[in-house]
Protein backbone atom coordinates (compact mmCIF):
# COMPACT_ATOMS: atom_id res chain seq x y z
CA UNK A 1 0.00 0.00 0.00
CA UNK A 2 1.65 3.36 -0.82
CA UNK A 3 0.18 6.70 0.83
CA UNK A 4 0.55 10.03 0.08
CA UNK A 5 0.66 12.80 3.05
CA UNK A 6 0.32 16.41 2.10
CA UNK A 7 0.36 18.27 5.24
CA UNK A 8 -2.16 16.93 7.53
CA UNK A 9 -3.90 14.61 4.88
CA UNK A 10 -3.62 10.88 3.94
CA UNK A 11 -4.38 9.87 0.35
CA UNK A 12 -4.24 6.22 -0.59
CA UNK A 13 -1.84 5.67 -4.11
CA UNK A 14 -1.78 2.75 -4.48
CA UNK A 15 -3.30 -0.88 -2.63
CA UNK A 16 -1.56 -4.43 -4.38
CA UNK A 17 -2.59 -6.94 -1.72
CA UNK A 18 -0.42 -9.82 -1.27
CA UNK A 19 -1.13 -13.14 -2.41
CA UNK A 20 -4.55 -15.03 -1.07
CA UNK A 21 -5.94 -11.03 0.44
CA UNK A 22 -8.62 -9.23 -0.81
CA UNK A 23 -9.30 -5.46 -0.37
CA UNK A 24 -12.67 -5.43 2.32
CA UNK A 25 -12.92 -1.77 2.61
CA UNK A 26 -11.03 1.36 2.38
CA UNK A 27 -10.93 5.11 2.60
CA UNK A 28 -9.15 6.36 0.61
CA UNK A 29 -8.93 10.31 1.19
CA UNK A 30 -7.86 12.77 0.49
CA UNK A 31 -8.73 13.12 4.84
CA UNK A 32 -7.48 12.97 8.13
CA UNK A 33 -7.28 9.35 8.23
CA UNK A 34 -7.44 6.94 5.67
CA UNK A 35 -8.23 2.91 6.25
CA UNK A 36 -7.81 0.08 4.08
CA UNK A 37 -9.08 -3.57 5.32
CA UNK A 38 -7.45 -6.62 3.69
CA UNK A 39 -9.11 -9.70 4.34
CA UNK A 40 -7.75 -13.54 3.41
CA UNK A 41 -9.27 -16.69 4.54
CA UNK A 42 -7.85 -16.49 8.21
CA UNK A 43 -7.00 -13.09 8.59
CA UNK A 44 -7.77 -9.48 9.06
CA UNK A 45 -5.39 -6.70 8.42
CA UNK A 46 -6.63 -3.22 9.35
CA UNK A 47 -4.61 -0.52 7.94
CA UNK A 48 -4.80 3.48 8.98
CA UNK A 49 -2.91 5.94 8.77
CA UNK A 50 -2.73 9.98 9.13
CA UNK A 51 -0.55 12.75 8.53
CA UNK A 52 1.35 14.89 10.84
CA UNK A 53 2.90 18.24 9.11
CA UNK A 54 3.88 15.89 5.99
CA UNK A 55 5.18 12.62 8.29
CA UNK A 56 2.87 9.52 7.71
CA UNK A 57 2.38 7.95 11.16
CA UNK A 58 0.71 4.32 10.29
CA UNK A 59 -1.21 1.93 12.60
CA UNK A 60 -1.63 -1.57 11.82
CA UNK A 61 -3.64 -4.26 13.30
CA UNK A 62 -3.77 -8.03 12.60
CA UNK A 63 -6.13 -10.80 14.06
CA UNK A 64 -7.45 -14.05 13.46
CA UNK A 65 -10.61 -14.43 11.55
Amino acid sequence: MTVLCTGDQARVVDVAPAPGYRLKDDNAGPIKEIQVVLLSADNKSEIKARCDDGTLLPKIRESRQ
